[in-house]
């Protein structure tokens, strides 16, 4: 109804408890009198990811993975729980699953003066990757039980930006250990344990 340009792209149950006071429409109103809860479960759904903002957030960390499978699976489970007062937007809880992965975050953001324009304070984003597409990427880390359907890869993934234009930072540290294991069967040395030119073309990737 409210994004017609989608229609047929969403389908699921919602469960929806939403609470919400205050006055005003501006950040600077909102800090005073902002509060109440909201809660929403997304099940049993096919949710494709399709607006520019999702693949904006997810098209780095699929091209970091060699896993073009993140963009083309539709999520069936989100989660999502939001504190409001004290002139802050959360506590705020989000989780996300599809066949291809599970993400979960916890942020709590200060309303600015203009709300879209409320920043991002640097929210680390748990990234679990299906055992099957770790498997087939080389990512699968060592000691991960063999029967257990997600893996947690290691801390790479947090959300900067605004509300209104959120964007992806990978951690350098958690990029190099990812992208040194994807590529498992570089030569080595005992002096350099990436793999040579290899693995300083690695060091400097962007």
């Amino acid at each position: 109804t409210f994004r017609p340009e989608y229609h047929g792209q969403y389908k699921g149950e919602v469960f929806a408890h939403v609470k919400v006071k205050g006055a005003g429409t501006t950040g600077v109103n909102l800090r005073k009198s902002l509060g109440g809860q909201i809660s929403l479960i997304f099940t049993n759904a096919n949710l494709q990811l399709v607006g520019p903002r999702a693949k904006a957030l997810m098209t780095p960390v699929a091209v970091v993975l060699r896993v073009p499978d993140l963009l083309s699976t539709p999520l069936n489970w989100v989660r999502v729980r939001v504190e409001l007062g004290a002139g802050k937007i959360g506590p705020a809880d989000v989780f996300l699953e599809s066949p291809a992965f599970q993400a979960e975050t916890r942020a709590t953001i200060p309303i600015a003066d203009v709300l879209n324009q409320s920043s991002l304070p640097s929210v680390p984003v748990d990234f679990l990757l299906s055992s099957y597409l770790a498997k087939k990427s080389n990512l699968m880390p060592a000691g991960a039980p063999q029967n257990t359907a997600y893996v947690k890869l290691p801390a790479f993934v947090q959300l900067t930006g605004t509300l209104q234009s959120p964007s992806v930072d990978l951690d350098r540290g958690g990029l190099l250990k990812l992208t040194a294991k994807s590529l498992g069967g570089l030569p080595t040395t005992p002096t350099d344990p990436i793999g040579g030119a290899t693995g300083k073309g690695v060091d400097g990737t962007g």
